[in-house]
């Protein structure tokens, strides 16, 4: 079996390796590898840093195999993440890490059946227009990027539903939410875009919003967030051929419980925050203040230091957590500060390309309770990619009124 500890490291280097690839120019700037990278690595610096630290050899290699069985026993996104840093890098994992857990799809752990996520299927389809008002629904968010292997837009609805519910009419619409990749062709006018047609087939997928909107891509997903779900013709049916839960989903403890060293916080917590800091990606309106290129810069190479200095002992984790914070004070402090707000929408600058757009209803509009203005205007965000050495990526916001007209065409990325 591989030496767990140099995995553990190793997996820490490459990922932090393959943020700073996503990172590296505007003009491919993957925001969605960003968060996954840095998001398994979410509260696992603790458990490394005491695997790193423990004084015996047996010790530190049984510390560092729980932390990577906790790691990628945390969902199977996470699971997924970690297993394509180590192919990508060469890394054995060979017995470290424990066969997936696979859980019962379909119900949470009140029992009650969920939808979940589904690649839409002419059959599904047709039971979303069932379940769901989608002549009348209501847009609550849209945005296109560019990223990763290509544009992809992702819709959030407001729709009323068309079955019963036994508790009388709930006081919130459902929330559809559509994600569709690979993205072809993109027209959208914010004051056409009431009510929604899905398509799906062989050749890919279409969603029509208003009488002229319009996307077109090669895969698509569809999420119902709707609690009440279960009361449609789709989900009793559903609840008839799940399987019930008969114990609840066991998942690994946290590897770290207990007191800890003062000095194994510390040190964690300079890593941890970083990571949080490039996590924060996520938020749109923050990824042009966010800096992920220079945090990984401060960073690269960490797992390899930290398990030298954890063999070499105390003082040497003290210099290297101290090396750490003074490089990074400056930087993993911005998520959440003015810094990373993006900035007021003005002219574009020379020679930028856009990689990101997106708009929401101003507040005027109510989309949990169906009374919104249908006025159009709204709420947008650009994310540019702006020409320099390396191209770095800026944020602009509209605050609203906004007027958003997108005649993409046949897109492509870069």
């Amino acid at each position: 079996m591989p030496d767990a500890l140099a995995t553990l490291g190793a997996l820490l280097d490459h990922s932090l390796a393959g943020i700073a690839e996503a990172a590296a120019d505007a003009r491919t700037y993957d925001r969605a590898a960003i968060v996954r990278l840095s998001d398994v690595w979410d509260s696992a610096a603790l458990p490394l840093v005491g695997a790193a630290a423990a004084a015996d050899p047996d010790e530190r290699e049984r510390r560092a195999l729980a932390a990577l069985r906790w790691m990628a026993g945390r969902g199977a996104g996470r699971r997924r993440t970690l297993e394509a840093v180590a192919a990508r890098a060469g890394i054995p994992l060979d017995g470290l890490l424990e066969p997936a857990v696979v859980h019962p799809a379909g119900r949470d752990y009140a029992g009650v059946v969920r939808p979940g996520a589904f690649t839409p299927t002419p059959y599904r389809v047709a039971e979303l227009a069932a379940a769901y008002d989608l002549a009348d629904a209501e847009l609550r968010h849209l945005e296109v990027e560019c990223g990763g292997p290509g544009p992809a837009v992702r819709i959030h609805l407001a729709a009323d539903r068309r079955y019963p519910v036994p508790d009388g009419p709930p006081r919130t619409r459902a929330a559809l939410h559509l994600g569709l990749d690979g993205l072809t062709e993109a027209r959208f006018d914010s004051e056409d875009a009431r009510g929604a047609v899905l398509d799906a087939g062989p050749g890919g997928a279409t969603v029509h919003l208003g009488s002229s909107c319009g996307f077109r891509a090669a895969t698509a997903t569809v999420w119902p967030d709707d609690v009440h779900w279960h009361h449609s013709a789709a989900g009793r049916r559903a609840d008839a051929r799940t399987p019930r839960r008969t114990v609840r989903p066991a998942y690994p403890e946290f590897p770290a419980a207990g007191e800890q060293d003062p000095l194994h916080v510390a040190l964690a917590e300079v890593l941890n925050r970083a990571l949080f800091t490039v996590r924060h990606v996520r938020h749109a309106p923050a990824a042009g203040g966010i800096p992920v290129r220079e945090l990984c810069a401060v960073f690269a190479g960490a797992g390899r230091e930290l398990l030298a200095a954890g063999a070499a002992g105390p003082d040497a984790l003290h210099r290297l957590g101290g090396g750490w914070a003074r490089a990074a004070r400056p930087l993993a402090g911005v998520a959440g500060t003015a810094e990373a707000e993006p900035r007021p929408a003005g002219p574009l600058p020379d020679g930028s390309r856009i990689r990101l757009v997106s708009w929401a209803p101003g507040t005027g509009t109510d989309t949990g309770t169906g009374t919104g203005t249908g006025t159009g205007t709204g709420e947008g965000l650009l994310h540019l990619a702006v020409p320099g050495t390396p191209w770095r990526l800026v944020a602009q916001a509209a605050a609203g009124p906004v007027r958003f007209h997108l005649d993409g065409g046949h897109l492509r990325a870069g």
